[in-house]
């Protein structure tokens, strides 16, 4: 079954080169949070958000414990799963 990660402040090109090492990757999306008239202020070091569709749970795993917490470029890298449900409907919005 598919699995879909959510990857922060990391560069897109960085997450798709990267995420082939653990396996086949499906689908890579960026998606960029933008700030609500009124609504809560958006943080600039979350704004980018990589979403990463993996054809397998055993490379999704080994993805999110080799990238969650790791630096990259100078910038703490966030990885974590993404529920499937959500990313099919497309609803990528924190």
């Amino acid at each position: 079954p598919p699995v879909c990660l959510i990857v922060c402040r990391c560069s897109q090109e960085e997450t798709s080169e990267e995420c082939t090492k653990y396996g086949e990757v499906k689908q890579c999306l960026v998606y960029e949070v933008k700030a609500v008239a009124n609504g809560p202020p958006v943080d600039p070091a979350a704004a980018v958000r990589i979403f990463v569709e993996f054809a397998g749970v055993a490379p999704a795993q080994a993805a999110v414990t080799d990238l969650n917490g790791r630096f990259f470029g100078g910038r703490r890298v966030g990885a974590s799963y993404y529920p499937v449900e959500k990313w099919k409907r497309l609803d990528l919005a924190p």
